[in-house]
């Protein structure tokens, strides 16, 4: 068996639908947006992001990179001994426990 709507439904729910639709618009206009994106000297300055050379970096600040430890920044340093520097920010998956998914999380945030 199937439901009819009559006119006087769809005219009801139309309305509803409508008033809903102008309360937002009403509610989105007095929401102050002016410092939505008003950032102080001190926030762009954690959002920028500094890279890590990794030829010259100490077991801290290499441990700053996502996946890398202080076991892994050890082995980085202690490769870098044995090796001498990276000459491309890619060799770095020549140390142990680096490969390709540690190196891709790494690319942005490492130079040489």
């Amino acid at each position: 068996m199937k439901a009819k709507l009559s006119i006087k439904s769809v005219i009801l729910m139309t309305f509803l639908f409508m008033v809903l639709v102008v309360a937002f618009n009403v509610y989105d206009m007095t929401v102050d947006k002016s410092d939505r994106y008003a950032y102080s000297q001190a926030d762009i300055k954690k959002l920028h992001i500094e890279k890590v050379n990794i030829n010259t970096a100490t077991a801290q600040q290499l441990c700053t990179l996502p996946s890398i430890g202080e076991k892994t920044a050890n082995a980085i340093i202690e490769y870098r001994k044995t090796h001498g520097n990276f000459e491309k920010t890619q060799d770095i998956m020549n140390v142990r426990n680096i490969g390709e998914i540690t190196y891709l999380k790494l690319r942005s945030r490492i130079t040489v």
